[in-house]
């Protein structure tokens, strides 16, 4: 299978001391550094790196609209994404093209991941609906699913495409920095980014916002959202105090013909090694291993991870 390299590849087998001539090489499709994506398939290489015979590397790419089709023509053989961007693929949404990405297939549920839209700590804004009439990052050339998930959140409030105005970003990381830079009122990011306490450590504290009550219109732009509750604390920059979060699944996912006993090593080694994909990554703290093999809607399994599923006893049809 052909693989796709670039330059910028992470947690190789010389992380775990594995010789990089035993090693089977294979690529994670991810977002730039500073993203969830990035930091969540940098913690997943470490624990396949580190505990199989695998040597697993992180490919970022501009957002899920340049890696998940790679995944889908087996240039990639692994991604990681969230549920909606992996619907709209297999779907051929126009935001792929209308490309049908039908040759996908899951390894595993992740973690549930909170968003939301980030503010100045000393900030007038208190409420999602309080964005209407403010400047927010819009666009999102090279990242294109985040325009239905932020127009999902801003739902909650109330807030439609033509009450604030919008300032063109190709992705999330130069949103924040539009916005550290004074050119954005509040940005949108995932809980626990690194991007995010970056930001907050460069203008000198931020706040997150809570999601609005709105939770049927969110669910018309984004089916499998839902409210959770987030807590201050474990690294978890702007949030100040106890609050309901927008929230949604990552997922890792395989090309159809990667090998079974792959998939299988893969979901394995996720699924039996939290301690060490939250300590890369604290986002993990709230991964539950007993729902790696939850049901996705229509969305197909991996026949090996079913396999390792069945075994762990966690398959659930």
């Amino acid at each position: 299978m052909k693989k796709v390299f670039k330059t910028m590849t992470v947690m190789t087998a010389l992380l775990s001391g594995v010789s990089m001539t035993s090693a089977e090489s294979m690529g994670i499709g991810a977002s730039p550094q500073g993203t969830i994506v990035y930091s969540g398939s940098s913690a997943v290489a470490r624990a396949v790196a580190e505990t199989t015979d695998l040597d697993m590397r992180v490919q970022p790419f501009g957002g899920s609209t340049q890696y998940v089709p790679l995944v889908n023509s087996g240039e990639l053989d692994f991604g990681l994404a969230n549920v909606l961007e992996v619907n709209l693929a297999m779907e051929g949404d126009e935001i792929f093209g209308g490309r049908t990405s039908e040759d996908l297939r899951l390894v595993g549920t992740l973690f549930p991941l909170q968003v939301g839209y980030f503010v100045r700590e000393d900030s007038d804004y208190q409420s999602i609906a309080d964005l209407a009439g403010a400047t927010l990052g819009e666009g999102y050339t090279s990242q294109a699913i985040m325009r239905p998930v932020s127009r999902a959140m801003l739902a909650t409030g109330g807030v439609q495409d033509n009450d604030y105005d919008g300032s063109l970003v190709p992705n999330l990381p130069r949103a924040a920095d539009d916005f550290a830079q004074g050119r954005l009122d509040a940005f949108f990011f995932g809980v626990g980014a690194g991007k995010v306490s970056e930001v907050d450590a460069s203008v000198g504290g931020l706040r997150l916002l809570p999601m609005g009550d709105d939770v049927e219109s969110m669910q018309e732009i984004f089916p499998q959202a839902y409210g959770a509750t987030v807590e201050p604390g474990g690294g978890r920059a702007g949030v100040n105090e106890t609050m309901t979060a927008m929230t949604y699944d990552y997922l890792i996912f395989a090309h159809k013909d990667v090998a079974d006993d792959i998939a299988y090593k893969v979901a394995k080694a996720i699924h039996q090694n939290k301690e060490i994909l939250a300590n890369t990554f604290g986002v993990f703290n709230r991964f539950d291993p007993a729902q790696m093999g939850k049901s996705q809607g229509e969305l197909p399994y991996h026949p090996g991870a079913i396999e390792y599923f069945r075994e762990a006893g966690i398959w659930q049809e």
